[in-house]
């Protein structure tokens, strides 16, 4: 049986960490409209979150990443596994 799939809009903000050899910058704020597995909130940001470091153009111990606010638009099918 299949896991169910769910389009999410995703509404997050990121920031540089101490690690990082970027200049501390303020918050800054994106959206990205993608598929994910799961309602939990902490799972759809573990699942979003390379497709998010692909899009700022960033490596994971670079940013701290907080998701503000997501929308469930549905069930989009289910998965073959």
């Amino acid at each position: 049986m299949g896991k169910p799939i769910y389009r999410v809009i995703v509404k997050f903000q990121y920031k540089n960490t101490s690690n990082s050899s970027y200049i501390k910058a303020r918050i800054k704020i994106g959206h990205i409209d993608t598929f994910a597995l799961s309602k939990n909130k902490e799972e759809i940001l573990e699942h979003i979150k390379p497709k998010v470091l692909s899009k700022i153009n960033k490596k994971e111990n670079e940013v701290e990443i907080k998701i503000l606010d997501y929308i469930i638009e549905g069930q989009y099918g289910k998965t073959n596994y």
